[in-house]
């Protein structure tokens, strides 16, 4: 059959592709191409825009070749993009495509020249190369594209070109297996998860991308056959049995697989059963990736989400809407609880100095934003957070309407660097329930120091907060602190931090709201004494009495 005969028959491209094309199976053998679990489930799923999540060896890159080299055979006009991580790859997938090509079993008039493939009778061409020229995409106008293995490019950017040359009613997919978490791959991930637009470059508008997810148990080779069913589940493998309906055969070739790898921790890394599992730097999470994934199950969905405003001495909540392009809310204050009369909180906060710029890799300091958390101190449940660029003192401001809002609530600074000047402006502006630290040669100082070092208060701040969130003693309710959770890790020099291009302002919040709930269970009554007075909970300071502010309610 001629690609003329094919046209008229009005063909259908998985009809084309299972008719006509073969593939070498392990064995060496050529088979017909029929497609896997995986392909077959991904193939009615497909839209404008996919980005894909996988473990390792499922077959999309082959899947998404074999559609173009289908659509360039059928269709004029074509003008297809493949692009691979590296040089191997690149001439893998091109191997690939030729064979697809050389073996149909119907006739194919096409061309290969360098790394491209010309259809000269639909005037159509499949391009694959390798990612590096930041150039690459300009001039040519692309209707399809396939960006493999996108979380090890060098060149993530190289996306921005692409985009740019793609004709409105374009396809495409990018695809990879895991490479950390915080990276571009990871950050249009998380977009596509929330239903955001990710806006590649300040030229481009957002763009939407559908995910899908394909944990190893798609692929029914992860198998291995036993005279009986195991023994004994771990917790974990019984989750694998309720959640994904998973049999012994495959659980024990988990089992053979962890135990036959140079690095079993790297497992869940490549071959991730969740989303979350997949983005993990392989043994180096502080924070158990079990007690975060409890506490999100846990978690509320957000009551009200705005901004706070000190309108005349009074505070107002200001709502704000989510944009119906990018489906993003821009409000900094996100309440999951409002404020309980009669009930206490503490108020928790790393200052940033306001000025855009990445994570310091040299000192962990965690960049650009700034955060408030707001903690129940009696059932230590998160039931706000602020979160946002600011300046230090015009972040002290918000923290003091916020601390007026939830019943003149103790505010805890964290006082390094920036926060100095954050404290000193609450102190200003006549806020008395501020924080203060007890020193070793006696006296006080406000806010609360974070000391590097064995026995400095960043590690027992980190090891308080690992052992509240096992024991589900504290209450973790944003989505932001979950995302920070599972970036900070070890690094290689033994210091604790967030992965590059990731931040842990709110990490540092929660490390700060565990260590003073454990230290002071109960927080005294408040008394209507005058007098100037700041509350201190190491010390157990009774806290004087502030005018009740006027306060709106929520919009």
């Amino acid at each position: 059959m001629t690609n003329a005969e094919l046209i008229a028959r009005g063909i259908d491209l998985r009809w084309l592709i299972e008719t006509s094309f073969s593939l070498v199976n392990k064995d060496s053998q050529r088979v017909p191409f029929k497609f896997n679990k995986a392909q077959d489930h991904y193939w009615g799923r497909i839209s404008a825009r996919d980005i894909i999540l996988k473990a390792r060896k499922e077959g999309f890159s082959t899947i998404r070749l074999a559609r173009m080299a289908a659509k360039c055979m059928t269709m004029r006009n074509r003008h297809c993009v493949v692009v691979s991580h590296e040089e191997k790859s690149t001439a893998r997938l091109l191997e690939r495509a030729v064979y697809l090509l050389d073996n149909s079993l119907f006739k194919v008039n096409y061309k290969v020249t360098g790394n491209s493939i010309a259809f000269p009778d639909m005037e159509s061409k499949i391009w694959i190369g390798t990612a590096g020229a930041k150039a690459f995409g300009r001039g040519d106008d692309i209707t399809d594209y396939h960006l493999s293995e996108y979380a090890f490019w060098t060149n993530p950017g190289l996306i921005v070109g692409i985009e740019e040359a793609c004709m409105n009613d374009a396809e495409g997919c990018i695809e990879s297996t895991a490479n950390g978490w915080g990276t571009p791959y990871h950050k249009i991930w998380q977009a596509a998860e929330r239903k955001e637009g990710f806006k590649a470059a300040d030229q481009l508008g957002p763009k939407f991308y559908k995910p899908h997810f394909y944990g190893w148990f798609w692929d029914s080779n992860y198998q291995v056959q036993a005279p009986r069913p195991l023994d004994e589940l771990n917790e974990y493998e019984r989750w694998m049995v309720s959640t994904y309906k998973l049999t012994h055969p495959q659980l024990l070739w988990r089992r053979l697989k962890i135990e036959s790898m140079p690095d079993p921790a790297k497992f869940e890394q490549e071959y991730p059963a969740t989303p979350e599992e997949a983005f993990l730097v392989a043994g180096a999470m502080v924070f158990s990736p079990q007690a975060v994934r409890q506490q999100e199950a846990q978690a509320r969905p957000i009551l009200w989400q705005g901004e706070v405003r000190d309108k005349g001495g009074k505070i107002v909540l200001e709502p704000t809407k989510t944009d119906p392009v990018t489906n993003i809310n821009p409000g900094h204050l996100r309440v999951w609880l409002p404020a309980r009369k009669g009930q206490h909180y503490i108020i928790t906060g790393d200052v940033a100095s306001g000025i855009e710029s990445p994570p310091d890799e040299e000192i962990d300091e965690t960049g650009c934003f700034s955060a408030w958390d707001i903690y129940d101190a009696s059932s230590w449940e998160q039931v706000a957070q602020w979160h946002g660029l600011i300046e230090p003192d015009a972040f002290g401001e918000i923290g003091v309407m916020l601390g007026m809002l939830y019943n003149e609530a103790l505010l805890a600074p964290e006082v390094n660097n920036h926060g100095l000047v954050t404290c000193k402006t609450i102190e200003g502006m006549g806020y008395r329930h501020l924080y203060e630290r007890e020193e070793n040669k006696g006296g006080t100082t406000l806010g609360f120091y974070t000391m590097p070092g064995a026995t400095g208060t960043r590690a027992r701040m980190i090891n308080s907060l690992r052992a509240t969130l096992r024991d589900m003693t504290i209450k973790i309710n944003s989505p932001t602190t979950f995302s920070e959770l599972r970036s900070f890790v070890k690094k290689a020099n033994g210091k604790m931090g967030p992965q590059p291009s990731c931040f842990s302002d709110t990490v540092i919040t929660a490390c700060i709201a565990s260590v003073l709930l454990e230290d002071c269970v109960n927080i005294p009554e408040k008394k209507s004494e005058g007098g100037r007075q700041r509350l201190s909970i190491m010390n157990r300071a009774t806290p004087g009495g502030l005018q009740s502010p006027r306060r709106g309610g929520y919009g």
